[in-house]
């Protein structure tokens, strides 16, 4: 993760990560993740498109890097970052936005459903994973 990242970053990685869970990223759910991260209350709409873009970068990077076996790892390190920096309250609102975008296109499947509770479980300083 770049070190210059902040908490609105990993939340666009993790929901880029559930809209990528099928393989592809097709409009729909990239504009799902834009709007959804539009609603973040740290969203400034000057900096947002560039946290789109350096999440989704980033994404790609990883992917590239170890494979979508190996995307566990990245999540894991995102969603760490996001443990200490907001409450249960802002927490139930990623899993929220996480479903919002895995539904996007239809059903869940059930890696989008294990990446659910993967990043729920972690939230709650439990492991499934």
């Amino acid at each position: 993760m770049p070190l210059d990242w902040s908490a609105l970053h990993s939340t666009a990685f993790l929901l880029f990560a559930m809209a990528a869970c099928e393989g592809l990223l097709d409009d729909p759910a990239v504009v799902c993740v834009a709007q959804r991260l539009s609603y973040w209350p740290t969203a400034r709409s000057d900096r947002l498109q560039d946290v789109l873009e350096s999440a989704h970068h980033h994404l790609f990077e990883v992917h590239g890097r170890v494979g979508s076996g190996g995307l566990g790892a990245a999540v894991l390190e995102h969603v760490q970052r996001l443990q200490g920096t907001w409450g249960a309250a802002i927490h139930m609102r990623l899993l929220a936005d996480l479903t919002a975008v895995a539904k996007v296109d239809g059903a869940m499947t059930g890696e989008e459903v294990h990446l659910l509770m993967t990043v729920g479980s972690l939230l709650r300083g439990t492991t499934t994973a």
